[in-house]
């Protein structure tokens, strides 16, 4: 039985020095060895990319792309789309997007009707424009505090989401955009209201400005920069502005001043200038988020 008693304790001590040195004991002063692999590198850039389908006329796909990360987000509404045009909208947006998506989580996004969005048919309604974005943040799990950038007439859309979202909204950025008041009350009068017909989108500009109008001054107190193109206006030092242009510099002025604050930049560039530009535009994103 003793050598019973002497193979225990030898077993006893071989578990004991096990445990010791497996909490960096054992009096010796020394730690157990690490691996000598890097580690991984976190990704910078959170991609997230394809078709999401919200509800709308029995649901129908809208194409998403966003890169980066942090808040808040930016949301880039395109221009209206011509007829017959070839490439996804929202691409437009691609080059200061790459300039913010280093700070920021940045997401582009077609229409309905265009680009790599699903095709529909019939009239769509300023609240089908904003009802899509919205089921579309929200299908792809895209939460605020956001940051809109509408160029043309994607800024009234903008406009519009901004007034209807007010906690979620936190700045604007617009590129060219109309704005309420911009033509005056008789031509807002004399429009149309077929130019649907005009775009695949099958949504009316004049519409939309009506539906803007009963927001002009109640905006919500966010920042707003409005770039604006100086390029290819024919107003030089020698060919002094018409009273029309005149109007229409005091009309836009006196819409930015409703922000808070409100500024507005002239840019020597042609339009887009979401690709002309692409970095006054990035610089104009990251003071509204400030």
């Amino acid at each position: 039985m003793g050598w019973i008693a002497a193979h225990a304790r030898t077993l006893t001590a071989a578990l004991l020095a096990l445990a010791l040195a497996a909490c960096g004991g054992g009096g010796s002063g020394t730690t157990p060895p690490t691996s000598s692999a890097p580690a991984s590198p976190e990704p910078t850039v959170a991609s997230l990319e394809g078709s999401f389908v919200v509800n709308g006329f029995g649901g129908h796909g809208l194409y998403l792309s966003c890169r980066g990360t942090g808040s808040p987000t930016v949301v880039y509404l395109h221009d209206s789309v011509a007829a017959g045009a070839g490439s996804a909208p929202r691409k437009a947006g691609t080059a200061f997007a790459s300039i913010v998506e280093d700070d920021q989580r940045v997401c582009l996004y077609d229409r309905r009707g265009v680009g790599d969005s699903d095709r529909v048919t019939g009239p769509q309604t300023p609240a089908d424009a904003l009802a899509d974005l919205q089921g579309l943040l929200k299908k792809a799990d895209i939460g605020g505090p956001y940051v809109l950038v509408g160029s043309g007439f994607g800024g009234l859309l903008a406009y519009l989401y901004a007034n209807g979202h007010r906690r979620a909204v936190t700045g604007l950025v617009l590129l060219d955009s109309p704005f309420p008041g911009q033509a005056g009350t008789e031509a807002l009068q004399a429009a149309s209201g077929s130019d649907e017909t005009d775009s695949p989108e099958h949504l009316s500009r004049y519409e939309t400005l009506r539906a803007a109008q009963r927001y002009a001054g109640r905006e919500p107190r966010i920042p707003l920069v409005y770039l604006t193109s100086t390029a290819g206006t024919g107003t030089t030092s020698s060919t002094p502005a018409t009273t029309a242009d005149v109007r229409a510099v005091a009309r836009r002025a006196a819409f930015v001043k409703r922000f808070r604050p409100g500024s507005l930049i002239p840019v020597a560039a042609a339009r887009p200038l979401e690709t002309t530009a692409p970095k006054r535009v990035a610089d104009a994103v990251r003071a509204v988020s400030d």
